[in-house]
């Protein structure tokens, strides 16, 4: 090796140390920079030519510049950060919806129905009292009210949830565009042989926020470029590509707008499968709509009592039989097909208005006691048939007993009133539930928790409460004839049964218990899943920051290890530079010799 080949050698040792400490620098001023991927200096002997010779090599140089990553530890990061998100945005709301529930001031539901119970056996013990017949009356108002407000908390928790997707929609599409602009960038650079490491923490920054939105799915391209999917395959961005999302014309199966793409009119709710969007998609259509939410199981709690209630009410006689009723359904724009036919759901496209109840109603009959008086009575059945009968056919089946004029009102509900002036009527039985679904004689109206209502009748007047019922004797020949004791106290009592009856109601309800324990477990579970979110976002947090920790001894800044490149890399370029000083002084040396 030639005094110049020592030159070469010792100039590009100095370029590399020089290229190393400037690394080393940039490491150290970024050892707080958020995001920041610590780089590396990668050196290589610089090869010998073909045409080289002697020995010793050519020196050194800097190959390349990269970043300490680990692409498996970012991607768990990833999906990490998708759970957190969709965790936190549960928890946001959770709390909302279990103060719903909340009994422990003693004006919950579940105090509110234990109430009710209470007066219906104090009424029971002394019928002739009107004031506990008015207790009765107005602790089912109390009931009704707070089933009402539960309808409407439950209802307005849902309302900024669905405006909060909104928002993130908009936040997630201006991301996902900065996302598509920073790869550009990268392609860019990359093309013209400059490392974009910047530009690639800058990158996965983004792509940790979009993780905590929505899922992501990174798939690599051409010349660093990467294009991102969920995990169905719903296209986020890629080179030539960003999609945009918006609330469209479609609608989810709860009854909310759906989520488009780019303007269209499918919705995608469905393939949003992590982070923010899907936490806020589960609170609005599984925690509070759908077919197990909570407000779906406060509607079948209440239906099943207003139901049943209405049941017992209908066969049951006020203190002075019936002059008149009016039921408090409307009756809806079909009154022409089979009641068994109808459509009762008021979610279904088919649904004419037609009362909710008229789904429970069986074959069977409807039985009044009529006459003068109360002391006069006789005997009469009617038949029901929801197979076959329309609701005008079933008004005018009632019509032609001897017992009562049945008509509809011009506000479309069914009245009935005794046949005969002076004259007055009671229900004896009714195996079809026909009268409870529409409402005569009942105790409660309305059609869920929304508007469950008590009778009107019974507001303007609560001694019309049903109490008593009419039971069957024998004349002197011993034929049997209905008899009626105003006094009586058997409607009450047959009321007060309901508080020990086991009903099932629908999924996820469908055990057989009474009504108190169906609204234990919906408010129990409703702090079951609290407890569980809880849970799940720490033992999340703990799992993100094991990765965290994880990823920064691969990609974090150590003062320590930068201290000792810097000397390193220090010592390196003195000794090159030593090199450079003795080879100057072979060279004179060489010179004075040659003189």
């Amino acid at each position: 090796m030639g005094i110049t080949d020592i030159l070469n050698s010792s100039k590009l040792g100095l370029f590399a140390s020089q290229g190393a400490l400037k690394v080393v620098s940039n490491n150290v001023s970024n050892a707080n920079t958020l995001g920041y991927s610590r780089q590396a200096v990668n050196l290589e002997a610089v090869p010998q030519s073909a045409y080289g010779r002697g020995a010793g090599g050519n020196g050194v140089q800097i190959t390349s510049v990269t970043q300490q990553v680990s692409e498996i530890v970012d991607r768990q990061l990833q999906v990490s950060a998708s759970e957190t998100g969709r965790l936190d945005a549960r928890d946001q709301f959770l709390t909302q919806i279990q103060n719903v529930f909340n009994d422990l001031n003693g004006q919950g539901f579940s105090s509110k129905l234990e109430a009710f119970f209470t007066s219906v056996g104090t009424a029971a013990d002394n019928p002739a009292n009107t004031v506990a017949r008015a207790q009765v009356v107005s602790d089912a108002q109390s009931l009704t009210l707070q089933a009402n407000k539960m309808h409407e908390n439950l209802t307005e928790a849902a309302s900024p949830v669905d405006k909060e997707i909104t928002n993130q929609l908009s936040d997630l599409n201006s991301e996902l565009r900065s996302f598509q602009d920073l790869n550009a960038q990268v392609v860019r650079a990359n093309a013209a042989g400059t490392p974009p490491l910047d530009l690639l923490d800058q990158r996965q920054q983004l792509l940790g926020k979009l993780s905590k939105t929505i899922d992501v799915q990174v798939l690599a391209g051409n010349n660093g470029s990467v294009a991102l999917q969920t995990r169905s395959g719903l296209l986020l961005t890629d080179d030539k590509y960003v999609a945009q999302f918006s609330r469209n014309g479609a609608t989810t199966a709860t009854g909310f707008a759906g989520i488009g793409v780019d303007g269209g009119t499918t919705d995608v709710t469905g393939q949003i499968g992590g982070g923010s969007l899907k936490g806020l998609v589960e609170i609005r259509d599984q925690v509070i709509n759908g077919k197990n939410g909570y407000l779906t199981r406060m509607d079948a709690l209440v239906n099943e009592l207003r139901f049943q209630a209405n049941v017992v009410e209908s066969q049951s006689v006020a203190p002075a039989m019936n002059a008149s009723q009016t039921g408090t359904a409307n009756l809806g724009k079909d009154l022409a097909t089979p009641i068994g036919s109808l459509a009762t759901d008021p979610t279904s496209p088919k649904y004419q208005g037609s009362p909710v109840d008229l789904s429970r109603v069986q074959a069977g009959t409807v039985t009044f006691a009529y006459g003068p008086n109360a002391n006069n009575l006789t005997q009469t059945t009617v038949s029901i048939d929801p197979k076959n009968q329309s609701l005008q056919q079933i008004v005018d089946a009632l019509n032609a007993s001897p017992a009562v004029t049945a008509s509809i009102t011009t506000d479309n509900h069914l009245q009935i009133s005794s046949k005969t002036s002076p004259g007055v009527y009671g229900v004896v039985s009714d195996t079809s539930h026909v009268l409870a679904a529409l409402g005569v004689g009942t105790i409660f109206g309305g059609s869920s928790a929304q508007n469950m209502a008590v009778n009107p009748e019974l507001l303007n007047d609560p001694n019309q409460l049903p109490m008593s019922r009419v039971y069957q004797s024998t004349d002197a020949t011993g034929n049997p004839i209905p008899r009626f004791d105003d006094a009586g106290n058997a409607g009450l009592l047959a009321l007060g049964t309901l508080r020990t009856t086991n009903f099932a109601l629908a999924p996820p309800d469908n055990n057989l218990t009474t009504l108190s324990a169906h609204y234990a477990d919906i408010a129990g579970d409703v702090g079951v899943v609290v407890s569980q979110n809880n849970d799940a976002i720490t033992a999340q947090k703990s799992a993100t920051e094991f990765l965290q920790q994880t990823r920064d001894s691969i990609s974090g800044v150590s003062m320590e290890e930068e201290l000792t490149d810097l000397v390193k890399y220090q010592r390196a370029f003195q000794a090159s530079s030593k090199m450079v000083s003795v080879t100057d002084e072979l060279m004179q040396s060489i010179i004075s010799m040659a003189q």
